[in-house]
Order: C-alpha cells, then sequence, then structure tokens
C-alpha cells in the first residue's frame, strides 16, 4: 500500500537546498575540480590563512586590524604634510607692513613715507629671495641695506603677524641731539655720530649756529664728518652730566667748534682734527676743575692734546 506524502510536508533533510543556510559567495567557491583553502572555525588554523579562501574570523579580525594601521600611517602622513605646510607659510615674509619705534612707543607713518620703507624692503628682498624665509633672514645686511638710503632708521625687528605670509617689521628711529639749518635745510645727528635728514622726536635744543660765510659744495658749510663729530661730543657730554645748549662754527673756518655748556661760564674750542672722545673727556677734568678752585675764565681751547690753554 503506497503512502502519499502529505500537503505541506517538508523534503527530506538531504535533499534540500543549502541556500538558506550558506553564503552565496560560498556556493560559489564549491565548483568542480578546484581546491578550497582556509578554514572557518576559530579554532583551526591552517596556513597562509589570511590570504586563503575560506576566512575564520581570527583572519578577518587580522585583516581589519592591518587595514586600520595602514589607515592611521596615511592620515598620519597627511597631517604632518599639512603642519609642515602650515609652519613653512607661517614662516615666510611675503607681505610685509611697517611701522615706526619713537622712544618706546609705535608710530604709525604717513602713507608716503611708509611706501618708501616698503620699496626699499622689496628692493632688498628682491635680491635675496631666500630671506624671504624668516629662518633665512640677515637682520644685519638688511638694516646696513636700509640705512644706505634711510640713515633715521637705527634698527629694526622682524615680527610675524600669524597671518599667511605676513610680517611687521618695526623700524627704531635714532634720536638727535643736535640739528643744523642752512638755506632751508635740516640736518640732524645722534649721539654716535650718525647724520640723517628725517626726524621723528622732537627738534633737539643744541642748534649748530654757522657763523662761516664760505659754502661748500652743495651749499653746505659743515660736512657730515662734522656734524658728526658735533654729535659725538654732545653725547659724551651729556653721558658725563654736562648739557650743551650751543655749537658754533666759528668765522672761516670749517674744522674748529666753539661749545657753550649749561652751568658752565666758559666756552670751549675744539677741532675736529682731534678725537671728539679725547677732548670731551679733557672738557669733563676742566670743568671740575674750575670748580673746585672757583676760576671761570671766558673759554678754553682743548684743541692741543695734553695741554689746555685758558684766558
Amino acid at each position: 500500500m503506497i503512502k502519499r506524502k502529505k500537503t505541506g510536508q517538508s523534503a527530506p533533510r538531504r535533499r534540500q537546498s543549502t541556500d538558506s543556510h550558506e553564503p552565496a559567495t560560498d556556493i560559489k567557491s564549491f565548483r568542480l575540480g578546484r581546491t578550497l583553502t582556509g578554514s572557518r572555525s576559530p579554532r583551526v588554523a591552517s596556513s597562509n590563512e589570511l590570504n586563503s579562501e575560506m576566512v575564520s574570523p581570527r583572519a578577518k579580525t587580522h585583516h581589519l586590524v592591518r587595514h586600520r594601521r595602514r589607515l592611521f600611517g596615511r592620515l598620519m602622513i597627511v597631517i604632518i604634510v599639512c603642519v609642515g605646510i602650515y609652519l613653512f607659510l607661517g614662516q615666510l615674509v611675503a607681505t610685509v607692513h611697517v611701522q615706526a619705534i619713537v622712544g618706546n612707543a609705535a608710530m604709525k607713518l604717513e602713507d608716503d613715507q611708509a611706501n618708501k620703507y616698503l620699496s626699499t624692503i622689496d628692493r632688498y628682498f628682491s635680491r635675496r629671495i631666500n630671506e624671504r624665509f624668516r629662518p633665512n633672514l640677515n637682520a644685519s645686511d638688511m638694516i646696513d641695506y636700509l640705512q644706505a638710503t634711510h640713515p633715521e632708521i637705527e634698527s629694526l625687528d622682524v615680527q610675524l603677524t600669524g597671518g599667511f605670509g605676513e610680517a611687521q617689521i618695526e623700524l627704531k628711529m635714532r634720536r638727535p641731539v643736535a640739528r643744523w639749518i642752512v638755506n632751508g635745510e635740516t640736518q640732524f645727528v645722534n649721539q654716535d655720530g650718525v647724520v640723517f635728514a628725517r626726524n621723528y622726536y622732537a627738534n633737539p635744543k643744541v642748534t649748530i649756529v654757522d657763523k662761516n660765510a664760505t659754502k661748500l659744495s652743495g651749499g653746505l658749510v659743515a660736512s657730515n664728518r662734522f656734524l658728526s663729530f658735533v654729535g659725538q661730543v654732545v653725547g659724551d657730554l651729556q653721558e658725563e652730566g654736562l648739557t650743551v645748549t650751543k655749537a658754533i662754527i666759528p668765522t672761516l673756518t670749517t674744522r674748529q667748534l666753539e661749545i657753550h655748556i649749561k652751568g658752565v661760564k666758559p666756552y670751549f674750542k675744539l677741532t675736529i682734527d682731534r678725537s671728539a672722545g679725547e677732548q670731551s673727556e679733557d672738557i669733563v677734568r676742566i670743568v671740575h676743575y674750575f670748580k673746585k678752585r672757583g676760576t671761570n675764565p671766558a673759554y678754553v681751547d682743548v684743541r692741543v692734546q695734553g695741554k689746555a690753554f685758558y684766558k
């Protein structure tokens, strides 16, 4: 007696399709004449299991770790490159701004004068392009180049603003100790004997009075050497507590000088043919000598080394 299979009864287990139990990728792997390598068991290790076709969970973990390491390495390379580019651009002097330092305070320059300084700075960088990178900047050569055109500049300081390729150059200006005016032209001199025409400070109290009618080339009686000499004398005496009130160029001479000191009756005759420092030292000793003795001559001549004549 043949029993009919009841409707709805499932087929025997051996005849059931494996579609619902195995992934499609595994079915494709089982092909006629193909050798499968690897093991899907986490407890069974096989040779070259990281490159096998049947990958265990442990092998998958190894693959994932290795992939993460590669991604992390690439990310670190990108970060290092970005930081390097940022640091490079941060040290690059591409755009320059200038301001003057007068005393201890910053002063905004007029547009016309600021453009003159910027033009000179650009010419310097055009000759030395590599110095636009801040670590390569030779500040000593740069200040020498600027002072050749703008002697009123005493020193400079390059400050990075933090912007890409931007820098600010602070120009410290010289402080004059004396001035000289002839034919409407004013020259200033500082205590180091540097002569310049543009002054950012108040006009000095010491004025060089020119009594010489003979003019040299260019309409100037006093040469830069003479003005430098005056500046050194005034500066040296100021350091010793003596204030020069007037400097006079005697008539028919351009190598001698008469200076008047505040609180001291005699004036002093000097010559530019002798060291300014030596004559300043002689003046200091003579002033103290006359104060002790209570003598007040009309003038003292210190032009000869080792001797002083007074009347």
